[in-house]
């Protein structure tokens, strides 16, 4: 296998597959002139599982990358840059509907004076407000002359200041409705009263009454949500606006709760707004103990809304994505080539090449940003996300958001870690040892890490997302909230709520990886650094160079082939480094009749080429537009400089597992 030359010393790249068990596999080969392997019985070998964990995590990788374009379309075609669908809370949910006055009386004329609480009338900020919203209720009534109903009033949110708060009212013929059914309730009308920015109308504002009235109630309508599923709500109800005057204007639309958000800057900002509703949901009362139904239309119904939003630019953000998602997966085509090959070499039992891409990331910069930026539309996708809590299919969209989340910020912990290694480090001074990690348990442990803290966060996300400055406020037990006329200037980022736990979580992964790592190598060479001296002494480790203060590559000395003095390159450290291998195709055999014996094989020379080139150098000479350059030729293990800047065009190459260099 190994002969002296005066050149230095010489391994045969077939023999070679027996030396490298770090990048080649001989699978159940006996030794020549030795006894043959049993035919059955065989358990795997440790270097075989650890041939089969590599393949397993670079299809993993791959699939990591693809899903940030396949997260894309599914998002898409969940109208994550466009979406309408129906809102709504049970009245028994918890943390929404809360009871606040029993007190106030309705007759033909409005509230009864002196009836509704001092509390209840300041929701509305101005006496003349509340008496409004009195009449109007009245009227969409038709409250007899002789009669006087009983009206409850409910709050949602509005614990604190940095809660958005709803004003509910509900109205009895002979008794004051619950806020929180314990079983069916009748009413005679239901509104809900919010604020909405109508400055051609009402300069300062004006408060939204959405009004369900059982005596006039119109039919009910099949609404179909942006994603197709159909939730049904009450045609075209009663909508008034309030001015703190006391004046009163229908609504022609009932659009409230517009709100800015700007997770990707002012470009692709996300604008959401919802259109105040009656939902009826008679159909939808399984799991609900208390409800409340229309004393003469029968019908279970909820105030509600039709909630969407649109992002600014999204078509130039969707090309974006997929244009970084593409480059980035064909970054690693070349890989994939070489991945697939080596499994089906390893299921027939031939000697293979394999290595780990995701460590091989820390030499290829570029890629790597460019994996990077095709994540950072999650940024927008889970501030989209945290809208649509409690919807149908909403659920769905959080767990792919999160999940596109979790795969950007991963590698862009490791983009930053790969950047520090840019940082120039005191090698003499550290005698070249670099401290390890792994960048397997960094990637595919950050992940399901981020995953896991962020989902819980789905809630609360939806409510910080209407914690947002209002123009026009309610004054609730002291506080003064928000309540659907909201500042211009957008709301909290998810992202920004997030980062801190994010930050604990890959914080975690990162020492987790690097531990990892120290064990590893101590178990096996009882050093706990990589020894990077002998990269000095080898021509191409010297060509490539070494990183600063860490490394994820195995750039131990144990790495190595040591052959008497000398330590020497693996085929799998070389593709990790960023390179493939090439050989000239051989021609064709043809038949003889006579075979003529031969005096042995001249040593081939090997071509490095940048594995981005690996692929287009293996097209047929008449396809290769462009001739791939040359990093360098690798002859009897030694690296040289090519004989030529490029590949010959009239050459046809083949891709080769390669051989040992130093």
């Amino acid at each position: 296998m190994v002969a002296p030359s005066s050149s230095g010393v010489i391994f045969s790249g077939f023999n070679l597959s027996s030396l490298l068990t770090g990048g080649f596999h001989h699978s159940h080969a006996a030794p020549s002139g030795g006894p043959a392997a049993p035919s059955g019985g065989h358990k795997k070998s440790p270097v075989t599982k650890r041939v089969w964990l590599r393949i397993a995590s670079n299809l993993l990788a791959a699939s990591v990358l693809l899903s940030s374009l396949v997260t894309m379309l599914v998002l898409l075609a969940e109208g994550m840059f466009d979406r309408r669908v129906v809102q709504f809370n049970y009245q028994n949910d918890a943390g929404y509907w809360r009871p606040f006055q029993q007190s106030c009386r309705l007759n033909a004329q409005g509230f009864v004076p002196h009836s509704c609480s001092d509390d209840e009338r300041a929701v509305l900020n101005t006496v003349d407000a509340w008496s409004a919203l009195g009449i109007e209720l009245a009227l969409a009534l038709q409250v007899p002359s002789t009669d006087v109903y009983f009206v409850t009033t409910c709050l949602v949110g509005c614990l604190d200041e940095t809660q958005s708060a709803e004003l509910h009212l509900l109205v009895g013929r002979n008794a004051f409705p619950a806020c929180k059914p314990v079983e069916e309730q009748s009413v005679l009308g239901m509104v809900m009263v919010e604020a909405a920015v109508v400055d051609d109308v009402f300069p300062d504002g004006a408060f939204l009454a959405t009004i369900f009235a059982d005596i006039a109630a119109r039919e009910s309508v099949t609404y179909i949500n942006s994603d197709g599923t159909t939730n049904v709500v009450l045609d075209s109800p009663t909508r008034v606006l309030v001015g703190l005057d006391g004046t009163t204007e229908m609504s022609p639309d009932g659009l409230n709760s517009i709100i800015f958000s700007y997770p990707l800057g002012a470009r692709y900002f996300v604008q959401s707004r919802c259109i105040s509703q009656i939902v009826d949901i008679s159909l939808l009362l399984e799991d609900q103990a208390g409800y409340s139904v229309g004393e003469t239309s029968g019908r279970a119904i909820v105030s509600g809304w039709v909630c969407g939003h649109n992002v600014s630019n999204a078509t130039e953000l969707v090309m974006l994505q997929s244009a970084a998602a593409m480059a980035s997966f064909g970054g690693i085509a070349a890989d994939l080539y070489i991945t697939i090959k080596g499994l089906r070499g390893l299921l027939r039992h031939k000697p293979v090449l394999t290595y780990d891409i995701l460590s091989g990331l820390e030499r290829r910069k570029m890629l790597l940003l460019l994996i990077v930026l095709s994540g950072v539309p999650s940024l927008l996708y889970v501030d989209v996300a945290r809208i649509y809590y409690g919807t149908d299919n909403g659920g769905r969209i959080w767990v792919l958001s999160i999940l596109s989340l979790g795969i950007f910020i991963a590698f862009t912990a490791y983009l930053g870690i790969v950047l520090l290694q840019l940082v120039p480090s005191p090698r003499h001074l550290l005698h070249h040892r670099l401290l390890p990690f792994s960048t397997s348990v960094l990637i595919y442990a950050s992940i399901p890490s981020i995953v896991l803290t962020v989902y819980g966060s789905h809630e609360f996300l939806s409510n910080s997302f209407y914690d947002v400055s209002g123009v026009l406020l309610m004054h609730i037990g002291g506080n003064e909230c928000a309540c659907g006329a909201y500042d211009t200037t957008g709301v909290e980022t998810a992202t920004a709520y997030l980062l801190g736990s994010i930050a604990w979580a890959v914080g975690g992964c990162a020492v987790a990886s690097v531990l990892y790592a120290i064990l590893s190598s101590y178990l096996r060479s009882q050093i706990w650094y990589l020894r990077t001296e002998w990269a000095k002494d080898n021509a191409f480790m010297r060509a490539c160079g070494l990183p600063h203060w860490c490394s994820g590559l195995p750039l131990d000395e144990a790495d190595a082939i040591r052959i008497g003095s000398r330590l020497f390159c693996k085929p799998s450290m070389q593709a990790r480094m960023g390179f493939g291998t090439l050989l000239p195709s051989a021609p064709k055999a043809r038949a003889v009749l006579v075979q003529v014996p031969t005096t042995g094989a001249e040593e081939p020379t090997y071509m490095l080429v940048s594995i981005y080139a690996l692929l287009p150098a293996l097209l047929p000479p008449s396809l290769r537009l462009i001739s791939p350059r040359l990093f360098g030729d690798i002859k009897k293990n030694t690296l040289s400089q090519a004989g030529t800047r490029r590949l010959r065009r009239g050459t046809r190459y083949e891709q080769s597992d390669g051989t040992c260099v130093g």
